[in-house]
């Protein structure tokens, strides 16, 4: 199977090189683990160590806090989002009142990630807390189909 380096040395020499090439990985685990900074450490390190675009998507965080987050183990994302290999974007989670009214799908955040991806030319991605989804939709088959089209 072809890998991806992430960049983490130790995470990199434990998996025989990284993650799967051109395959969806999911990082779980409980909250404050470090999901976020590492996946956001891979997505970082692919663009600047091998000047390939990525692209970082929040559901929880916004960018500036993304950014300060980052800079606490080391991660310029300002000279990297500056050179444009990447882009971090946000997208806030709706009111508690909202309420969910007919059938959905996830189109819009489909175009809004394949512009981004488009813009950096990213060769990688990834999305924090796409688990909101599911919490964000009652039925939550809906959400997994849409998913593997995004995986797609």
């Amino acid at each position: 199977m072809k890998k991806t380096l992430t960049g983490i040395d130790g995470f990199d020499k434990v998996t025989n090189g990284g993650l799967p090439a051109g395959r969806p990985t999911l990082i779980a685990g409980g909250p404050g683990c470090g999901k976020s900074l590492f996946t956001l450490s891979c997505v970082a390190s692919i663009a600047a160590n091998k000047g390939q675009g990525a692209v970082f998507l929040s559901f929880e965080e916004q960018v500036a806090d993304i950014i300060v987050n980052a800079e606490s183990i080391g991660l310029d994302l300002e000279a990297l989002v500056d050179k444009g290999t990447l882009i971090i974007d946000h997208i806030p989670q709706p009111e508690r009142d909202t309420f969910e009214i007919g059938s959905y799908n996830l189109d819009g955040l489909l175009a809004r990630l394949a512009l981004m991806i488009k813009e950096a030319d990213a060769k990688i991605f990834g999305i924090d807390t796409i688990e909101t989804l599911f919490v964000m939709f009652q039925d939550t088959s809906i959400v997994r189909s849409e998913l593997v089209k995004l995986f797609n």
